[in-house]
């Protein structure tokens, strides 16, 4: 580029320091540089009296916003893993440092940090050594998707006895697959408004089913033409009247604020009552299911165990009604018990509730 004379370079470097000598040899041919993306290296700048202009986001950052989000729930003492970069690349150590602050600040157990060096087949390898020797590990914190899809393989071809979450950083095309395969997608609103629309897009268009449960309680309204690519929405009470301007007191008035949203290009819409269940709609069908009487202690989980249950019912060939029933279930028995994690009922006591309840 330098031979042939353009005016500008712009960079998005793998590696911030690699570069930075023939970065130099085009500052000094009157070249314009614009570093974009992965800072380049101030201390290696500095030694070739270099100043580049930088775009782009801040990586610790938004590592520590990923990472926030996905802890929030786990107790502490939660095991954690995290897959790097190269050690030495300014961007990797940012997202590092970002993932290690919010397991810090969250009171978890970081078990091990090592590096993948943002490939998919070296992720899965290092994925598969790590929960094995970790076999109680809970959460990945992958600084690039494409260690994600890594991880994502080992973890499933693992056979484990819990769930692991994987977490990433980059929204990479390459991880549109693991929408486009799903069953079903369910998402909420503590995700930002242009994600959700931007992953029910590319479910819809590949026959996925999107669930979304609109909270935390929604802020400002929904925008009309993220309803319509949303297959099935679940707002309790609250919710319901903030995205209907209806307030639901009855059947008569939840069936009212149903409409509202099948008008709005929803397939299914399913309004959680508390206690009394949830009432269901659809553009040809109405049901009000009744929910299980218990003794409650908390209720701050009973909306994330429902769409939770429900979903995994639907993954389970069950009819609407009848997932809706199962979903009831487990709400219920979250609300008997204290905090968000212990709240949520392993599948064993959920059987055996309904079992009870049906004798």
């Amino acid at each position: 580029m330098i031979a042939i004379q353009v005016d500008a370079i712009i960079i998005c470097p793998a590696n911030s320091k690699a570069l930075v000598p023939a970065l130099a040899k085009a500052r000094d041919a009157g070249i314009t540089i614009i570093n974009i993306d992965n800072h380049l290296s101030p201390e290696v700048l500095a030694e070739f009296n270099l100043t580049i202009p930088f775009i782009g986001p801040s990586n610790e950052d938004g590592a520590k916003l990923v990472a926030d989000f996905t802890l929030k729930d786990f107790p502490q003492g939660t095991q954690v893993a995290i897959l790097e970069d190269i050690t030495t690349a300014t961007n990797s150590v940012e997202r590092r440092t970002g993932f290690e602050k919010a397991v810090q600040s969250a009171g978890l157990d970081l078990v091990t940090i090592q590096s993948a060096s943002w490939d998919q087949t070296k992720a899965a390898q290092i994925t598969s050594a790590i929960i094995s020797q970790h076999p109680n590990l809970k959460v990945i914190l992958a600084a690039n998707d494409n260690m994600v899809l890594g991880a994502a393989s080992a973890v499933g071809l693992a056979n484990m006895d819990h769930d692991i979450a994987i977490a990433g950083f980059d929204n990479i095309s390459a991880i549109h697959p693991l929408i486009e395969q799903a069953d079903v997608v369910l998402m909420q609103l503590e995700t930002p408004l242009e994600s959700i629309k931007r992953t029910a897009k590319i479910a819809k268009a590949a026959n996925v089913q999107v669930i979304l449960n609109p909270a935390p309680t929604p802020i400002t309204a929904i925008p009309d033409n993220i309803l319509s690519l949303v297959s099935t929405i679940t707002p309790n009470e609250t919710e319901t009247y903030l995205l209907t301007d209806v307030k639901v007191t009855d059947l008569t008035s939840a069936e009212l604020a149903a409409q509202v949203l099948i008008d709005k290009g929803l397939e299914t819409v399913i309004l959680t009552l508390g206690s009394k269940g949830a009432f269901i709609k659809t553009r040809n069908f109405s049901k009000y299911v009744s929910g299980f009487k218990v003794n409650a202690v908390d209720t701050t989980a009973a909306g994330d165990v429902f769409n939770g249950a429900y979903t995994v019912a639907v993954t389970e060939g069950n009819t609407l009604e009848d997932a809706v029933r199962f979903a009831n279930a487990p709400a219920a028995l979250s609300v008997t018990k204290l905090g968000v994690q212990p709240s949520a009922h392993k599948r064993q006591e959920i059987d055996n509730f309904l079992l009870e309840q049906n004798q």
